[in-house]
């Protein structure tokens, strides 16, 4: 990825990242439903960081994507885009 975008603009991402507040403390106070989508296979934002998000969310949904890591839309566009539907419809 570095490569991609540059030294600079990757160096910039890393800071960002380091110096980010924490917001763990305000998210059992966020109240409305709130979908969360994670690839099974994901290794750069593993699963147990968006279980501990539907812990803390009182009203989320966590919804795995099978077959897919990082970028479901990219990686399973149609069982993305089946999941976000029938979010919106419930």
């Amino acid at each position: 990825m570095s490569k991609e975008v540059g030294m600079k603009s990757y160096l910039k991402q890393l800071d960002a990242l380091e110096n980010r507040k924490n917001y763990r403390n305000f998210l059992n106070g966020i109240l409305v439903n709130t979908l969360i989508l994670v690839g099974e296979e994901d290794k750069i934002c593993p699963v147990y960081i968006s279980e501990y998000l539907d812990n803390q969310l009182p009203n989320s949904s966590l919804n795995l994507i099978s077959n897919s890591g990082h970028l479901p839309p990219l990686e399973n566009p149609d069982m993305t885009n089946k999941k976000i539907n029938c979010f919106i419809k419930n």
